[in-house]
């Protein structure tokens, strides 16, 4: 029992200090709970990549000290779906729907209202602590062209307040003691 509460004691202590308290080092284009970030790609064929204005291909690259939300979107015009690659690992977004309308820049609509986020293209992704690097494609479009957004934090990721962690602590230290107190009594009635 001893070994089990020691292995629990250095679990909670080893979580304790992985989750210290940290905001995100971002390093520019994408500013951890800025707002969105617009980029733009020329085609499907020749120029896929996400760009910017002036048609440079995009490497969005941020380092994170602790959880958050990347969420990418269609918008400016419906029907345009996109490969993004995170750190190699390439994911689609979701299957947009042609219907030549576009949400004017409302970016957050797209994942607060199920109606908006049916038409457009978009996904979201949790990413825990550590270095990365998200590129993409435009993989359908159907005016060639176009525009869309990319926005790493604003949604909050639960992360437990330190009187959490001290309530935690103080409650294994509560089960270590009474694990104690319940091995002497049984020492006790072994050896009378």
């Amino acid at each position: 029992m001893r070994k089990i509460f020691q292995g629990l004691l250095a679990a909670s202590a080893i979580t304790l200090l992985a989750s210290a308290p940290a905001k995100a080092d971002v390093i520019q284009p994408l500013i951890d709970g800025a707002d969105w970030t617009v980029f733009y790609f020329g085609d499907t064929v020749f120029f896929p990549d996400f760009q910017d204005l002036s048609g440079n291909t995009l490497d969005f690259t941020f380092t994170l000290a602790v959880p958050e939300i990347l969420r990418i979107t269609d918008g400016y015009n419906d029907g345009d779906e996109f490969a993004v690659t995170i750190n190699g690992v390439t994911s689609a977004t979701s299957a947009g729907v042609f219907t030549g309308d576009n949400i004017f820049d409302n970016w957050d609509s797209v994942f607060t209202d199920a109606s908006i986020g049916a038409l457009y293209s978009h996904a979201s992704y949790l990413l825990g602590p550590g270095s990365y690097t998200v590129t993409g494609v435009v993989t359908t479009s159907p005016f060639g062209a176009g525009a869309a957004a990319i926005k790493l934090g604003g949604v909050s990721v639960p992360v437990p307040e330190p009187a959490v962690w001290t309530m935690m602590t103080i409650g294994f230290g509560g089960l270590g003691g009474m694990l104690r107190r319940s091995r002497r009594k049984t020492m006790t009635a072994a050896l009378a």
